[in-house]
Parts: structure tokens; C-alpha cells; sequence
């Protein structure tokens, strides 16, 4: 727990530098510089590009438009000298999850808020088998 508040708190410190208060940005852009901020911790980052799969429900993608173009804006950044690439996953089962991801190899999932909540825990227990770093908008 205590662990978990610290990163929680470093994320929060450091958030105002990524982060400026009077920023116009879109809150998928706030989000998805929050989420590249915390990728920058992780020292077992691979060299070389990483991926991340961006995860919305099949049947509603342009629920994932905001964060995709939130991505777009975000490419010239790099972490730890590492570009991010992104791809769609549309989700309709972990089955289907447990493919893309393995086809795509991803470093990291980007659940996006329209996900419904009771999908969740599954959508996590595939990228826990998987070791993949996960991170929801809501």
C-alpha cells in the first residue's frame, strides 16, 4: 500500500510539470500524458519502440476516437529515447483479446472509458497473464 501511494504521489508531483494548469488540453490528451509519464518508470521498457493496444468495446469505436487522436498529438514524445506506437483492439472476448495481443505483442493496454466496467477484470487478467501494463481512463 504504501508503495502504491508513493508512485501515486510522484505521478501527482510530477504531473504539474507535464501537466501545465491552464492548459485548453482535451482530457484524453491530459490522460494520455499521464499515461506516458508513468510508462517512463518502468525500467524494464525494451529498447526500441513500444506498443500499446488501445482497448474499446467492438461494437462502439468511435468511442476511442478522443484518445487516439490524444496519441497523435503526443507522438514526437519519446520515453527513455522510445517511440509509442498504438493500435486498435476492439474488444468482444478475452479470447479475442488473448490474439491481438499476442499478434501484436504490445507493451501495454489503454482501456478507454467506454469499456464497460463488468469487462474489466477480464480484459486485466489476460494482460496479467501476459505481463502487460495496464491503464484505464475512468
Amino acid at each position: 500500500m504504501k508503495k502504491a501511494v508513493s508512485i501515486a504521489t510522484i505521478v501527482l508531483a510530477l504531473g504539474g510539470v507535464l501537466l501545465p494548469q491552464h492548459s485548453a488540453a482535451s482530457p484524453a490528451l491530459l490522460r494520455v500524458k499521464v499515461f506516458m509519464k508513468i510508462v517512463s518508470f518502468d525500467h524494464n521498457l525494451t529498447p526500441g519502440v513500444f506498443k500499446v493496444g488501445i482497448v474499446y468495446p467492438k461494437n462502439a469505436p468511435q468511442s476511442a476516437e478522443a484518445v487516439f487522436e490524444a496519441f497523435k498529438q503526443v507522438q514526437t514524445l519519446r520515453v527513455k529515447g522510445r517511440v509509442c506506437l498504438t493500435e486498435a483492439v476492439a474488444y468482444q472476448t478475452p479470447q479475442q483479446l488473448d490474439a491481438a495481443i499476442r499478434k501484436n505483442r504490445f507493451y501495454a493496454l489503454y482501456i478507454v472509458d467506454s469499456v464497460p466496467t463488468a469487462h474489466i477484470p477480464a480484459i486485466r487478467r489476460v494482460a496479467r497473464e501476459k505481463h502487460l501494463f495496464t491503464y484505464a481512463d475512468s
